[in-house]
């Protein structure tokens, strides 16, 4: 006697039927033999399904679409971010890395002004790359300076002179070198021992420095002999700065310098010019070095020109 609600298949298609019953009321009594409440008859009505199966079927594939652009939308917006702030970064601290295995010291990362691991990570080789350039300056520098007297060393005049060379031949201007050697320095070593010999050498080298200008350049060329290197100085020039220097050194007060023969410490200087005949910084170096050796062979403590 109650309403019901079933589905139901036929010829292919899904239908859904409901059926209430219909109850004598107690106003139709009068006129029909029955009692109140009693089932009359019935309403059935039948609604086909295949209209809003399809409809349903719509919706959720909407929504599973809806689904699928979201996902791809929030994995295209992580793939952004994790390029952005992870990849990026990362590959310009490979970048970095290679950069600086291949000499390349000045190479910096921007600042990525962040707390996290790979801000962390940017400092740290930022900071790494700066010592790495400290540390090659430093070997840079201690590569071209004589150890004992703290000047530039044989390496480093080598390369000076080849550079000052082709400047003066680019631009037509004169260029000196000073050769000098000290004078009986082997009977001091012997006299006295290398110790003294090497703290003889150190307290020179302020004196060869101090009679230079701040363009010109001062080597220990190797022993007890030193090389000038005077750009835009001609042979006249060169050979005053020479001979004060030899004045200046006749005159320090070098300890156990009253042993050497006159009672002092003395040096001899060769002095050569480029242009005048000379094409290249062999034949430059050469000939300054054949006036310091005729100084020696004149007596010493002087100074001669090539």
């Amino acid at each position: 006697g109650d309403k019901v609600a079933y589905f139901y298949e036929t010829g292919g298609s899904r239908k859904v039927r409901y059926v209430t019953p219909i109850r004598t009321q107690p106003e139709c009594v009068r006129c029909h033999d029955m009692r109140p409440g009693e089932v009359a008859g019935a309403v059935s009505v039948v609604v086909p399904l295949e209209r809003y199966e399809r409809a349903l079927a719509t919706r959720r594939n909407n929504f599973a679409g809806a689904i699928v652009v979201g996902l791809l939308a929030l994995c295209t917006v992580i793939f952004f971010g994790i390029n952005r702030l992870v990849v990026r970064p990362l590959r310009l601290i490979r970048d970095g890395a290679v950069a600086l295995g291949e000499g390349d010291l000045d190479y910096v990362l921007p600042d990525f002004s962040r707390k996290d691991e790979v801000g962390t990570l940017a400092v740290s080789f930022n900071e790494m790359a700066g010592r790495i350039r400290e540390l090659h300056k430093e070997a840079s520098r201690q590569a071209l300076t004589d150890a004992l007297t703290g000047l530039s060393n044989r390496r480093a005049f080598d390369a000076r002179i080849r550079d000052e060379v082709e400047r003066a031949r680019r631009y037509g201007v004169t260029l000196s070198v000073i050769m000098a050697d000290i004078d009986s320095f082997k009977a001091y070593n012997d006299v006295h021992g290398h110790p003294h010999g090497d703290a003889l050498l150190r307290g020179l080298a302020p004196l060869l420095e101090g009679a230079i200008r701040t363009s010109d350049f001062v080597a220990r060329y190797g022993g007890e002999e030193f090389a000038f290197v005077l750009p835009g100085t001609g042979t006249e020039g060169a050979a005053v700065l020479a001979e004060r220097t030899r004045r200046a050194i006749n005159e320090f007060p070098f300890v156990l310098g009253s042993t050497q023969p006159g009672g002092r410490v003395t040096m001899s200087f060769g002095v050569a010019s480029y242009p005048d005949g000379v094409e290249d910084p062999g034949e430059l170096v050469n000939r300054a070095d054949e006036a310091l050796y005729r100084a020696k062979r004149e007596g010493k403590d002087r100074v001669c020109r090539s």
